[in-house]
């Protein structure tokens, strides 16, 4: 009897887990649920949307919007008649990128991403004018081993940009892209694969002047060779809305 009743209960037992597992599969079926979230992270500020694919990999879509902030510094503008005059150049940093990331689950707290962003290529662009500088006669600016033009209106325009399609591999702890409950909690960290950033002035690309052998300074283009990847470290609050 005392067998007996054991086998009952190790049935009712195993058809439990089975039915949680039918219930686990079901709910993370195919796009049964939507999910949103609010990010902040070095890519900015930024909103998403999921949903579930399977129990083990999850599908998200986001746009990030990089605050602008700028900051001006006085520049020499080196003539080519050889006069030099002033200018105030400024640099702003505003950028809005978008993503699409695939997540998956070898554990419940815990995901693989694989995706891609794109958009944002300009990352820091500079801009200066001054009537003064207007003639006949053009002339450049010096940043670092860089020079970027200034036409004949006293105009300069220049940009650092990188590559429109940025490969993302990464890991993240925490709620999956549609939490079970309400709200969830979500953290990020990988990294972009954007290309060395290049030099443009317009949509023209400008090659750094060569180093003097015996300076052994890094100069600036060695500088964003080394930038090849971005980091990226985000938190993310979500909530399921369907």
């Amino acid at each position: 009897m005392k067998r007996i009743f054991l086998l009952i209960v190790a049935g009712l037992l195993c058809m439990q887990g089975f039915a949680q597992e039918i219930d686990e599969d079901e709910y993370y079926g195919k796009f049964h649920h939507l999910g949103a979230g609010l990010s902040i992270g070095l890519d900015g500020i930024g909103i998403e949307a999921g949903t579930d694919l399977t129990k083990w990999c999850g599908f998200r879509a986001g746009v990030h919007i990089m605050p602008g902030f700028s900051y001006t510094k006085n520049a020499t503008v080196y003539r080519d008649n050889g006069k030099e005059d002033d200018m105030d150049v400024t640099g702003s940093a505003s950028r809005t990128t978008f993503d699409v990331m695939a997540d998956f689950y070898p554990a419940k707290w815990f995901s693989i991403t694989a995706g891609f962003g794109f958009g944002g290529l300009t990352v820091v662009s500079l801009e200066g004018y001054n009537n003064k500088v207007a003639s006949k006669v053009k002339g450049h600016i010096d940043v670092d081993n860089y020079q970027i033009p200034v036409n004949e209106n006293g105009k300069m325009e220049g940009s650092f940009k990188v590559n429109g399609f940025r490969p993302y591999l990464g890991i993240g702890f925490g709620s999956r892209a549609v939490p079970k409950h309400r709200l969830g909690f979500h953290f990020d960290m990988g990294v972009y694969f954007q290309g060395t950033p290049k030099v443009y002035s317009g949509n023209d690309e400008i090659s750094p002047k060569s180093k003097d052998v015996d300076c052994d300074e890094k100069a600036l283009s060695d500088y964003l060779d080394m930038f090849t990847v971005y980091p990226q470290i985000k938190f993310t609050l979500r909530g399921k809305i369907l």
